[in-house]
């Protein structure tokens, strides 16, 4: 099912708005099976690329990287549906930390951070020093 409309009437345990998000007006990529109701198994934040773009990227899990290479094949929407959609994902667009990578953990329902991600221009020395 594609996603709903904006449900920010309802409230988190801290009294905040569930879908409370700093930056939720900023952009992220999205496959389009998220878009169309795949809960996103894997998220991660590189480096913006411009001051609308929140470097947030979220994935079904299924998709190849030759698929997601493709110019196009993702979407760009605003961070704060995601979140409207998935409210586990608050967990993980607060910490704003950029080159972090996270995974959903369905016997927990919590995304768990992937701490042995290999980076774009990391080098081997850079590794070891992590």
């Amino acid at each position: 099912m594609p996603w709903r409309t904006n449900r920010a009437h309802e409230r988190g345990p801290d009294d905040a708005p569930r879908n409370f998000v700093a930056n939720r007006e900023q952009g992220a990529l999205f496959s389009p099976r998220v878009i169309e109701g795949e809960r996103p198994r894997w998220a991660y934040r590189k480096e913006p690329d411009n001051e609308l773009d929140s470097g947030w990227r979220f994935f079904e899990g299924s998709e190849s990287d030759e698929w997601l290479n493709e110019p196009g094949n993702c979407i760009l929407q605003h961070l704060g549906h995601a979140v409207d959609e998935f409210p586990e994902l608050r967990q993980i667009v607060r910490d704003d930390r950029v080159r972090s990578a996270w995974e959903w953990k369905p016997l927990v329902r919590r995304y768990r951070e992937v701490r042995d991600r290999t980076w774009p221009g990391d080098d081997e020395s850079e590794q070891q020093s992590r």
